[in-house]
């Protein structure tokens, strides 16, 4: 029997620590897997004579240009958290006759820069050394030599904190997770009948060389690289095709 194959796996990737799920991808584009052995040989007056088998090694690779906070994590070697967090911000704004504007939200103290801007709202004139008071209203008040003239546009760069964000954490420190890796596809057989594909990696471990691209011509794509190693019971990977002639185990298969 022959076989086709034209779609992606949907990749459940499991930590090998906790046993837990830690993602659930069903919106890759690709995915591929590579494995190589380099031989070793026995040489007798400078030419190849024996070959040994070299250690197996292997690659997962995934391609999406749909992502989750954690697949970003998972490909820059960063840990994910819930906690505050500080925004910068920008405003434009026109100073009134009191020599206040007001801005949206609450700055955090210490962190405003004021810049009196050109006709263009981008071009920095020349930066306010004047630091404003902030009142409850978040209204802010420059007075003294330096300060800006009525009706003058300005930018404000400032931060502003938020109770809990999402945070993505990457350190000089290694990543040391490792991961299960199941994927299932379909593959096609020579009478046009789909059956079910399942590739299983038990030791993965996720590289740390990620390139992070942002277009405003183009949709970013997103790599996430695996190297693959041999588990405790010195297996790396298994495939597994379900044929539609054995209706148990489909069924089994698509509960799950």
């Amino acid at each position: 029997m022959a076989f086709a194959l034209k779609d992606a796996c949907n990749v459940l990737i499991t930590s090998r620590a906790t046993n837990k799920p830690f993602l659930y991808a069903d919106y890759l584009n690709s995915c591929s897997l590579s494995v190589s052995s380099e031989p070793v040989f026995a040489r007798a007056k400078g030419m190849n004579k024996i070959t040994f088998d070299g250690a197996k090694t292997g690659t997962f690779t995934m391609e999406t240009e749909i992502f989750e906070i954690k697949y970003l994590a998972l490909i820059l070697g960063g840990k994910v958290t819930k906690e505050a967090g500080k925004f910068a911000k920008r405003h434009i704004g026109t100073v009134d006759s009191t020599g206040k504007i007001v801005l949206p939200e609450k700055p955090v103290t210490g962190s405003i820069s004021t810049f009196v801007l050109g006709r263009d709202k981008k071009e920095h004139i020349k930066e306010i050394s004047v630091a404003p008071t902030v009142d409850a209203q978040n209204a802010l008040t420059y007075t003294g030599s330096g300060a800006p003239q009525q009706n003058e546009t300005i930018a404000i760069y400032y931060l502003t904190e938020v109770p809990v964000a999402t945070k993505i954490s990457v350190t000089d420190e290694v990543n040391s997770d490792a991961f299960k890796i199941e994927g299932i596809t379909a593959i096609r057989n020579e009478f046009n009948e789909d059956e079910l594909f399942q590739l299983r990696i038990f030791n993965a471990k996720p590289q740390t060389n990620a390139e992070l691209t942002m277009s405003a011509e183009n949709v970013s794509s997103f790599s996430a690289t695996f190297d693959l190693m041999v588990d405790e019971n010195n297996e790396m990977i298994e495939l597994l095709m379900l044929s539609s002639e054995e209706p148990v185990a489909l069924k089994a298969v698509k509960e799950k």
